[in-house]
């Protein structure tokens, strides 16, 4: 349906036949791949170093149906190392610090993590948390700073359901050609998780 004016798959197909359609579908699907490699060391009873490496990859995707062409991302390398705490201030209470580097075909992005859950009464948690990005653009040129704090608050109903609200304010110090967020703006979301 990307690209196409009908309202349906249906009419679409009466518009174009069965073999154009599923040309035009197989045009749209992107092939993907993605790896992980993770390693964790135990370093005292209430301290963690974790690290681990991502590879990915999508694939390309050719003009049709009034659709551009997609580029292939190509090999995207993430690399990913923090220090976890339990049990810091309070039991229970989980703390993390962390950096990344990806290295992706249009930017190389170097990232920062403060990372916290801590119990304050009863069944209810706090989250909050901080990230801090610097971009380096590859193709089109500049570079930005990126501020990301956030907080989470989670209430436990039993052992099963959570009720979650999470919200997070984005700061750029400039605007980047070629990427689409704006300079600011923020998320807010909440809902009801259910672990089984």
């Amino acid at each position: 349906m990307i690209g196409q004016a009908s309202p349906s798959l249906e009419e679409l197909e009466e518009s174009l036949g069965e073999d154009e359609l599923r040309r035009l579908a197989e045009d749209r699907t992107l092939d993907s791949r993605f790896a992980t490699v993770g390693i964790s060391q135990t370093l005292t009873d209430n301290l963690q170093l974790a690290g681990d490496i991502s590879w990915s990859k999508i694939d390309s995707a050719p003009a049709s149906g009034g659709v551009e062409a997609f580029e292939s991302t190509g090999d995207e390398l993430y690399y990913f190392l923090q220090l976890i705490g339990s049990g810091l201030i309070k039991s229970g209470d989980i703390s993390s610090i962390g950096v990344r580097y990806a290295d992706t075909q249009y930017r190389d992005v170097y990232t920062f993590i403060v990372n916290t859950r801590y119990p304050l009464y009863g069944q209810l948690w706090i989250n909050p948390r901080m990230r801090i990005d610097f971009r380096e653009n590859k193709i089109l040129t500049g570079d930005q700073w990126r501020f990301i704090p956030g907080l989470r608050l989670e209430y436990r109903l039993g052992r099963n359901w959570r009720f979650e609200i999470d919200g997070e304010y984005r700061y750029a110090d400039k605007e980047l050609e070629g990427i689409a967020d704006g300079k600011d703006g923020y998320a807010v979301s909440a809902g009801f998780r259910w672990d089984f």
